[in-house]
This record gives C-alpha cells, sequence and structure tokens, in this order.
C-alpha cells in the first residue's frame, strides 16, 4: 500500500509546514516541557531522542464515509454495547399467541409481556484498532496536508494486512447493519402487538367496562412505550458507531484505501530508580497569539486528541511489552542524540526561534543545555561500551 506521509509541526495562521530545523528545536523543547512538568520525570536522564512515524490506515466504510485504523493495533478499540433482539424462544413470544379474552387473564398476558421487555438487552462489542473520534478530528489538519515525499524518520511497521483492514472495516459494516435488522424486528413486534390489541378490542371490549377498558389501553401504551424505548437505544447506537467515521469530504480522500503516517517524537526517560519511561510528543501547531512571549509557544490541534493520543500510548509503552521493547530498539538505532547531522540541525533551528521570538532566549538557553548534556551523556556512553 503506497503510503503518505503527514507533517508534525505546522503554523496556526494558514497551516504551512514548519522548516526541518525549526520542527526539530520545537520538538525537543516540548518533550522537555513535558518532561519538567512531572515531577517524577525531572530528574531523570534521556536514553533516546527519536522521530517516529506511525502507520494508520483510512478505509472506506460505506459509500462516502472512513474509519481510520491504528495498523500497530496499540491502544485503540471500539468498545459499545449494541441493543438485541428477544430470543426466538422468549416467553413473549408464547403469551402473545395466548387467546384471552376476558379482562383479567389479557391484563395478565400484558403485565408478563411488560416484564419480559424489562430484561436487560444489551451486548458488548469490540473491534480492535479503530480510532475514536477524537483521534480522527485531530488528525484531520494533519491528513489534508500529507504527501508522498519521503522523510527521515523511524518507520514503524504496520502488524496488519491489508486483508485484515478489510475484515475490521466489515465489522464495522455488519454491525451497523445488525443494529438496522434489530430495528426492523422491533418494529415487526409493534405492529404484532398493535394487531393483538385491535383484535381484542373489536371482539372482546363491548363486554368490560370503561375502566377495564382504560387499563387494558394503558397496558398496550406501556407495552409499545418499551419497544419504542429499544429503537430508539438502537438509533443511538447507530448515530454513536457513525460518529467514529468521517467523510472523504472532510479528510481529502477518495481511494478505498490510504495509508498515512503520523510523524511524531519519541524519547526514552530513565528515572533515578533506574525505571524507564517514554515521552510522547504528539503533532502540534505553532500558535498566532505571541502577545506575551511564553515558554514554549505550542497548541495542539485538538485538546482531547494530543491528551488521549499521548497517555494511551506512553501508558502501553510503559508496560514493557514485546512490542515497545521492539519500538524501543529502534529508536536506539536512530537516536537523533547521537546525529551529528541532528546536532547541526537544532542549532539552526533555535537560531531561527531567536530571530523570530517564538521562545524567550533564557529558556532557549535552557533547553540547549539539556540537548548538550544529553548528547554528552550518550557519547561518553557509547565510548565505554
Amino acid at each position: 500500500m503506497q503510503g503518505l506521509t503527514a507533517p508534525v509541526l505546522v503554523h496556526e495562521r494558514d497551516l504551512s509546514v514548519i522548516p526541518s530545523d525549526m520542527e526539530l528545536a520545537l520538538m525537543f523543547a516540548i518533550t522537555e516541557y513535558n518532561k519538567h512538568r512531572h515531577e517524577q520525570y525531572k530528574e531523570g536522564t534521556y536514553e533516546f531522542f527519536s522521530k517516529i512515524l506511525w502507520p494508520i490506515a483510512f478505509i472506506q466504510a460505506g459509500s462516502e464515509k472512513y474509519i481510520g485504523i491504528d495498523e500497530l493495533l496499540l491502544c485503540f478499540d471500539l468498545e459499545f454495547k449494541k441493543t438485541k433482539f428477544l430470543a426466538p424462544n422468549n416467553p413473549l413470544f408464547s403469551t402473545l399467541a395466548m387467546e384471552c379474552g376476558d379482562f383479567h387473564s389479557h391484563l395478565d398476558l400484558l403485565t408478563r409481556c411488560i416484564e419480559e421487555l424489562n430484561v436487560p438487552l444489551k451486548e458488548k462489542f469490540k473491534i480492535k484498532g479503530i480510532l475514536n473520534p477524537e483521534i480522527i478530528h485531530g488528525l484531520v489538519p494533519l491528513i489534508k496536508l500529507a504527501t508522498d515525499t519521503p522523510i527521515n524518520a523511524v518507520k514503524l511497521e504496520p502488524i496488519i494486512s491489508t486483508d485484515e483492514l478489510i475484515a475490521i472495516t466489515n465489522s464495522y459494516n455488519q454491525i451497523l447493519k445488525s443494529i438496522e435488522e434489530t430495528i426492523s424486528k422491533w418494529h415487526s413486534l409493534q405492529q404484532i402487538i398493535e394487531q393483538k390489541f385491535e383484535k381484542w378490542h373489536s371482539s372482546y371490549a363491548a363486554s368490560c367496562s370503561s375502566a377495564e377498558q382504560k387499563q387494558i389501553k394503558e397496558k398496550y401504551d406501556e407495552l409499545n412505550k418499551k419497544i419504542l424505548d429499544k429503537i430508539w437505544d438502537c438509533r443511538n447506537e447507530i448515530d454513536y458507531l457513525l460518529h467514529w467515521a468521517l467523510s472523504g469530504h472532510v479528510l481529502n480522500l477518495v481511494v478505498p484505501i490510504t495509508e498515512i503516517w503520523i510523524p511524531m517524537y519519541l524519547a526514552g526517560i530513565i528515572l533515578p530508580n533506574n525505571t524507564r519511561k517514554f515521552l510522547l510528543s504528539p503533532p502540534s501547531i505553532i500558535s498566532t497569539e505571541l502577545k506575551t512571549i511564553r515558554w514554549l509557544p505550542i497548541d495542539s490541534f485538538h485538546s482531547s486528541f494530543n491528551s488521549i493520543f499521548k497517555e494511551r500510548v506512553e501508558a502501553i509503552l510503559d508496560a514493557q511489552t514485546p512490542r515497545s521493547q521492539k519500538i524501543k530498539s529502534i529508536c536506539l538505532t536512530q537516536n537523533l542524540f547521537l546525529k551529528e547531522e541532528a546536532n547541526n540541525l537544532i542549532v539552526r533551528g533555535f537560531d531561527r526561534i531567536r530571530e523570530k521570538q517564538l521562545i524567550e532566549n533564557k529558556h532557549i538557553e535552557i533547553i540547549q543545555q539539556e540537548w548538550q548534556k544529553a548528547v554528552s551523556i550518550l557519547k561518553k556512553e557509547k565510548l565505554i561500551s
């Protein structure tokens, strides 16, 4: 599958892409900011700092909609509860088939039907890999700027095939279809109950008092409301599922499957107690708000996108699974602290940040000192090893 690569850092004003030297300097500044924001990370030392490419597939789900699938299957799943229809052997069906002409028998029949509908009719579903709406919406500006221009970064290779992507999409579509079928079944049951009432009313209502007729009618109304509630539950479930997809127009996609590589920066931190942690810096934008020079002129595209993505991925990586160990090994081989090109690039980047007055000079000096400190420690360790 031919993939496109999105930018990692852009201007808020016009979504123009930040040059590579400023990008590196600013993304390290973000990492430093997050490192010092957390008390446990403050005294930690860097093990690596790498630019990674995260593979996400956008695949058509329906005529105009696309869902996003995490091709690493790390931590994003679609989980929800779906309203199901009554089992074929449910007592409600045999109860409705009974002929009960007298008032008390018919009232009892309706009461038993209502009780059957009071039983919870929810079942859990989970589709692995589908990205939640906050992530998709947050990625939209990046996806629109994605190109086929190769960049120098660590590719995290997908672990699922095209056939598996299609299977995930089919599962999503099948659940939507099954909910529609469930709605149809509830409507059919409504019609059966309506016919039951009409038959009772035409054949037996005359033998009942007005008060008794009113009671029967109220029971039928209560039963009908129970079914309507189930139908509305189903419709809400469809709305919820559709919220997980975006139109091709919004995403600027037209082909059935598109792979987008999402760039971000990943740092490995060794804490004083020798515990290893990961710090992820997702894609961001440079704010146009420069009335006061901030420590860091960076905002996320979408607040929930940035925090959800960062927290979930960091938690999975910190779990030290074989997959997270593999990602760490790849990042160590492409450690930017140990690359001369990156060291030259970041110096130019900070010079340009000074010129544009994006970060106050005293903060730039501190951030640069942290970079040089990490470079010095890691180079010494490499010589010793």
